[in-house]
């Protein structure tokens, strides 16, 4: 089983703890922003078990939906860490990923080691890989997004449920005998 800490090189206030994953009610993934694989090498096993156990640090995960996250499933972000993982078998790579953050990105009520977390979850990642070729550096970047649909955030609708949704007066005009509160109607979100 996998075990995943915070890093003591960062103050935990920045980091987002294991207790996350496991009371997302199975919403994310702990995706690895570098793959284990593509950094677990080295000149003497304890370099190869350091490398491996900075894998498992909490800096080094994003909350990714399995669709997204695992090749097994049709995961572009998986996907692409086989590329890469297939191509160092033969080269050396520098590879360098993250999350995208934007404003957009919606916040999911979660729980961390205080207690009530909301965290914003990043619709895209980024993942850079250099390669030398002939003497010179070629980089390749990326950028993939996730689905975040079939996430249970506080309240959000899949495109069925968007398709569905009707004006406050539209439906107050076809109940007919009920009217909304202004704040009601003024939170419409059709």
């Amino acid at each position: 089983r996998e075990r995943w800490f915070t890093d003591p090189r960062i103050p935990a206030q920045h980091q987002l703890p294991d207790r996350f994953f496991t009371k997302d009610r199975t919403a994310f993934d702990k995706g690895h922003i570098v793959r284990r694989n593509d950094v677990v090498w080295g000149d003497s096993y304890a370099e190869v078990q350091n490398a491996n156990g900075d894998t498992f640090h909490v800096t080094n995960c994003s909350p990714q939906v399995k669709g997204f996250n695992r090749s097994s499933d049709g995961g572009l972000w998986g996907k692409l860490e086989n590329v890469v993982l297939k191509e160092a078998e033969t080269e050396r790579l520098c590879v360098f990923a993250g999350p995208v953050f934007e404003p957009c990105d919606p916040v999911f009520a979660g729980v961390d080691d205080l207690g009530p977390v909301q965290v914003r979850i990043p619709r895209a990642y980024w993942k850079v890989i250099v390669a030398e070729k002939a003497g010179a550096l070629q980089s390749f970047g990326f950028t993939l997004e996730q689905d975040l649909a079939d996430v249970d955030f506080e309240f959000q609708l899949s495109q069925t449920w968007q398709r569905r949704l009707i004006k406050f007066d539209e439906l107050q005009d076809r109940i007919g005998t009920l009217s909304f509160d202004d704040a009601i109607v003024a939170g419409d979100q059709a």
